[in-house]
């Protein structure tokens, strides 16, 4: 087991809001100073470890900084690995979906990985774009996409205006939208912009593949 740690001199967190920076939409102090950020930060690194199989904690007090730990296994599973459980594997989709293509349009590197974790045994073929103009090239070389999870709030172009320009030489190719920003209002602009579907981040495996199955099953048997 690896042991890793982050220090900071920042305000400190007291005992009950250590209970709360783990969830999504909790910042410590959100009622003493100016809100930063979205509250997703330790939400996702929790997921993220916790995937790999792995424990994340806190030590602080207010005042004196945090100290932030989490660990790591580097032997090999005793058990079976959590990517692509059994439950998944008989419902069928690492054959229905050999060697199909989605692209992915996420400009954060760690949630790229997180998704490529996600679908390491699928058999998809991931693709991968950082922009929204990079999106539109990639769909424009690569016609076999079958669908495209795009993250909504991007450098440059965002995902709405990359999936219109998509939708000018590939009118019909589902496209999913992800954002961190899990508001109800969100998932209604993305609809009525035209998304075929919402998925909000954090996801994981099983909400993933369950939202996947509606269009790459379907796509499969045409």
């Amino acid at each position: 087991m690896l042991l890793f740690f982050v220090k900071d001199t920042g305000f400190g967190i007291n005992d009950q809001e250590k209970e709360l920076i783990f969830e999504r939409f909790k910042q410590a102090g959100m009622g003493s100073r100016k809100k930063e950020g979205t509250g997703l930060g330790l939400a996702i690194s929790k997921g993220l470890v916790e995937l790999m199989g792995g424990n994340i904690w806190v030590k602080s007090e207010p005042g004196s900084g945090s100290v932030f730990y989490f660990t790591l296994p580097i032997s090999e599973p005793e058990t079976q690995p959590y990517f692509l459980s059994s439950e998944l594997k008989h419902n069928g989709y690492h054959t229905s979906w050999e060697n199909q293509k989605i692209l992915l349009v996420e400009d954060e590197e760690a949630n790229y990985v997180y998704v490529y974790e996600l679908l390491s045994e699928s058999g998809l073929n991931l693709l991968h774009a950082k922009t929204g103009e990079e999106a539109v090239s990639i769909c424009k070389n690569n016609n076999d996409i079958a669908l495209v999870l795009m993250d909504i709030r991007l450098p440059g172009i965002n995902g709405i205006e990359a999936m219109n320009k998509i939708r000018v030489f590939h009118p019909k190719l589902p496209v999913i939208a992800q954002t961190a920003f899990a508001m109800e209002n969100e998932r209604e602009f993305c609809l009525n912009a035209g998304c075929n579907d919402y998925i909000s981040k954090p996801f994981d495996q099983v909400g993933l593949f369950n939202l996947l199955e509606r269009f790459l099953i379907k796509k499969s048997k045409v």
